[in-house]
């Protein structure tokens, strides 16, 4: 990816700033978030809308190796800021993220704050489940994010069965005949 706009303003001696752009595809409709303040509009027409430095970020990298990386977000709020309503949202919030794709991008800015060529996604996994915690002076909202790895070795939910098959190709007969092998012995191969 080239960042040419960055690029000249580093060569003119302007101070370049980066921030962390989340997306967050919600069963009740997208939200896209970023860690500043106010509202920007990204080169895809998409308006992010700014948290403030509230967001914490755990893992979300990868590995060089065989170990599969998930991400955390944290949100930490003042106890007063936050409503029941909110509360209640978060607590029963499996059916709205659930399974729902996220992705973590960085966006360059110059110094008044005006972004810098596209945003970079760094990140993209699928949301896991959102837990909650209170404390005397805070409430947290935890969402974890698998990465794309996590769920390799897991085997798809599916049949090895003729009907499975046609079902995902209608024309492809290739396990035509895998019920007539239940109780049969095949010597492989044939010499």
């Amino acid at each position: 990816m080239k960042f040419p706009e960055t690029i000249n303003a580093l060569r003119e001696g302007r101070r370049v700033a980066v921030q962390r752009l989340h997306y967050f595809d919600f069963a009740s409709g997208p939200v896209h978030a970023w860690e500043g303040f106010g509202d920007f509009i990204s080169h895809d027409n998409r308006t992010w809308t700014g948290a403030g430095p509230v967001v914490r970020v755990e893992g979300g990298g990868y590995s060089s190796g065989l170990t599969a990386q998930n991400m955390k977000l944290t949100v930490a709020i003042e106890k007063d800021d936050v409503s029941d309503r909110i509360v209640q949202a978060a607590i029963n919030s499996e059916s709205e993220i659930y399974g729902r794709r996220y992705f973590a991008a960085f966006q360059f800015f110059d110094d008044e704050q005006q972004r810098l060529d596209a945003y970079f996604p760094y990140f993209v996994g699928v949301m896991d489940r959102m837990v909650y915690r209170a404390t005397a002076t805070t409430r947290e909202i935890t969402l974890n994010v698998e990465g794309p790895l996590v769920r390799k070795k897991t085997p798809r939910l599916m049949y090895f069965t003729d009907r499975d098959q046609r079902r995902r190709k209608a024309n492809d007969g290739f396990l035509q005949f895998i019920s007539t092998l239940a109780s049969k012995g095949v010597t492989w191969p044939k010499y």
